[in-house]
């Protein structure tokens, strides 16, 4: 909302909303991947429930479609806990998998959570969190990631970088480039030094280098 309005105006961030009301609650992806943008519900019982909610509607404060938008999984529960903020519920591995197991379906892929390296499994790999916006804010530095999804339903990433961290790592290779460069150069009138990773040791390749290696 503050960037709509900065950037733009307060009618613009209205015209988004709008759209959002309109948008689906959730997805099946061929009978076995439940997507949505937050997580499972206390008040979800049936898929039905989220078929009959109508649109375009606003997002009240609490309830089936509040917590399907922001709801969380939690490694420290096996069932059901308010939030800590005061906002839907956390909900544990128990209440994934009896979900998964009484619809019939394999994996629960949802959002709404920053993720350091843009996806992270939870539940034994029943479920998944994406996080598609890399370097979150500008102040995040987290990769993002996008999931495909085969006629096979086999499921794989492609991680996101920010312009920024694309530009910064060619700076560093530009760098390194320079750095082997000028080891060319100084070996036709100086004595043999020792090499980090076929350039001389200067400090930002060797730091490089180091961080590089396998640990």
């Amino acid at each position: 909302m503050h960037r709509s309005k900065r950037r733009y105006n307060i009618k613009l961030w209205k015209s988004f909303n709008a759209c959002f009301n309109c948008l689906p609650v959730a997805a099946i992806v061929a009978g076995k991947i439940f997507c949505c943008q937050g997580g499972l519900s206390p008040d979800l019982h049936s898929l039905e429930q989220i078929q009959q909610i109508q649109r375009p509607i606003d997002v009240p404060d609490a309830g089936l479609l509040f917590d399907l938008l922001w709801s969380d999984p939690d490694n420290d529960l096996k069932r059901w806990s308010e939030n800590d903020a005061g906002i839907s519920f956390r909900f544990g591995v128990d209440i994934v998998n009896e979900f998964l197991n009484r619809h019939k379906m394999d994996l629960i892929c949802r959002a709404h959570q920053v993720i350091k390296d843009g996806y992270e499994f939870f539940a034994d790999r029943r479920l998944v969190t994406i996080f598609s916006a890399p370097d979150y804010l500008g102040s995040f530095e987290n990769a993002g990631a996008l999931m495909s999804v085969d006629e096979n339903l086999m499921c794989s990433f492609m991680i996101l970088h920010s312009s920024s961290e694309q530009a910064n790592e060619q700076d560093n290779k530009n760098l390194k480039a320079d750095c082997q460069a000028q080891s060319v150069s100084d070996s036709v009138i100086n004595p043999p030094v020792t090499k980090v990773g076929g350039c001389q040791k200067c400090v930002s390749c060797a730091d490089m280098n180091d961080s590089a290696s396998p640990q």
